[in-house]
């Protein structure tokens, strides 16, 4: 085991290497993977270029200004840009267990938060996209758990006020759907339910979006702060339904 460890540490850090090296040789404000973006104070924009394990900064009129590295292990499922020497990521990786980070204006992690992420035999990549989303709300920010179903709510600090907590049945335990071979686990996405993106709507509520391979579903719950879910889309319900409370 120890020797694992020892192994993954050195593997870690010469992926981290290669990709700084891959980052050095791109020229400036050029993209590889780009796959989140984000609008931060003032209108400027910030891109999660996966390809090279960055973030790049753009100013309003989209002219490049300045980009950092963030860890090549992340998948970065959404970006909130509160102030200009703030960026909060929902990014999760191998061997972590909190899933939001906020990250300084050169992409040190100040701290993390959200909730525990358990499963950790995962391949790498795989691992990486239990992390759940991250969205905007009134007074504070909202983030969606893959499974089981719950949304934390933040303050503006990113300090938690509240768990709500869905029945189990709306999502699948990721370690339900693992499938093990010779070269590592991987999840069985085609069975697996789970809460795939949240945005952040008026007067404090947020839109969850859970997505169903094996009905071809997506359902929409409109949440509110207090654990209510004022609507429903995707299968019939009552207009009004509460949730479990997690303080």
């Amino acid at each position: 085991m120890r020797t694992t460890t020892a192994l993954l540490a050195v593997l870690r850090r010469a992926l981290l290497a290669a990709v700084t090296a891959a980052s050095l040789w791109a020229d400036p404000g050029e993209f590889s993977q780009p796959w989140q973006i984000a609008v931060g104070p003032s209108d400027s924009l910030y891109v999660w270029d996966a390809g090279h394990s960055r973030i790049l900064v753009f100013s309003p009129d989209h002219h490049f200004t300045r980009s950092f590295l963030i860890s090549p292990a992340w998948v970065v499922a959404s970006m909130e840009v509160p102030a200009p020497d703030r960026l909060l990521l929902a990014a999760f990786g191998t061997g972590e267990t909190l899933p939001v980070k906020v990250l300084d204006k050169d992409g040190a992690v100040l701290r993390e938060a959200g909730r525990p992420i358990g499963l950790t035999d995962l391949a790498g990549y795989e691992g990486s996209l239990l992390g759940g989303s991250l969205a905007r709300v009134q007074d504070g920010y909202a983030y969606t758990n893959k499974s089981p179903w719950a949304i934390t709510w933040f303050d503006s600090d990113l300090r938690p006020v509240r768990t709500c907590v869905g029945p189990s049945e709306w999502t699948t335990p990721p370690g339900d759907v693992v499938q093990r071979t010779d070269r590592g686990a991987g999840l069985a996405w085609n069975k697996y339910v789970y809460s795939a993106s949240i945005v952040g709507m008026a007067g404090g509520t947020a839109l969850n979006t859970i997505r169903d391979p094996v009905a071809d579903l997506r359902v929409l719950h409109l949440v509110t702060r207090e654990c209510v879910i004022r609507s429903e889309s995707g299968w019939s319900s009552p207009s009004c339904r509460f949730l479990a409370r997690a303080t």
